[in-house]
């Protein structure tokens, strides 16, 4: 894709953040597999679990706007970032102190 300005690059949307993302040269071999705009996304991809949950929230409540959806899982992913700082405290306590 030489000489192509970024405009015109392929683009794809992430389905963890809802940003679109455009075709990179690292990724020229394998471009139709990709699916996730970075690593990050990739990590957070939604689980089977949470996607049930997220079905049934948005069924039960078919006013929640996309907005209030990433909210929640941005919640979740705060809920978890603090469980595992604890618990990576907690076991730098225990193996060094």
């Amino acid at each position: 894709m030489r000489g192509v300005s970024k405009s015109e690059l392929p683009e794809k949307m992430c389905p963890v953040c809802q940003r679109p993302f455009r075709w990179r040269k690292r990724w020229a071999r394998v471009w139709d597999t990709v699916r996730y705009c970075s690593d990050r996304c990739r990590r957070w991809r939604p689980t089977d679990e949470v996607k049930l949950e997220l079905k049934h929230d948005l069924s039960c409540d078919p006013n929640r706007t996309l907005n209030q959806t990433r909210q929640h899982d941005s919640n979740r992913r705060n809920q978890h970032d603090r469980y595992r700082d604890a618990l990576t405290s907690q076991h730098e306590s225990e193996h060094h102190g």
